[in-house]
């Protein structure tokens, strides 16, 4: 993270504060260590992309928008890269499937019955299975 100096500071201060901020919620409401949340980079694109969404959620005015063409941006950065810890795997698995389930779609959505409802929950299951493994 860079940190703006031109003020005396007090922007970089301010900056790092939020940056701080949101490690710091992100690790409790995950459930995963400050160091945890630090050094797995997944963590904070996770919390960007649910504010990007939370933005777009908003306004949302079934228009493609900024908001949408941000909170897309994210989700693309999000899918792109590979979780550095066993939290980041089961917390980029849990929002992934979140994220689906809020559009009514999850993985495996336009097979039948037998293939689909077992998909449905494989995410959340995997990410589960994931925890108990890091315990």
């Amino acid at each position: 993270m860079r940190i703006c100096l031109c003020d005396g500071g007090r922007a970089g201060a301010n900056q790092l504060g939020q940056h701080l901020w949101q490690i710091a919620d992100t690790s409790h409401r995950t459930g995963v260590s400050m160091k945890t949340a630090i050094d797995d980079p997944t963590f904070a694109a996770i919390e960007n992309h649910r504010q990007a969404e939370a933005a777009w959620v908003a306004v949302c005015d079934d228009e493609h928008n900024g908001a949408c063409d941000v909170s897309i941006a994210r989700l693309t950065e999000l899918l792109t890269m590979t979780p550095t810890s066993v939290a980041g795997c089961a917390a980029m698995l849990r929002h992934v499937a979140k994220y689906a389930d809020s559009y009514d779609g999850n993985l495996l959505e336009n097979y039948c019955a037998e293939v689909k409802e077992p998909a449905g929950t494989l995410l959340i299951r995997i990410a589960g299975a994931l925890d108990r493994a890091s315990g």
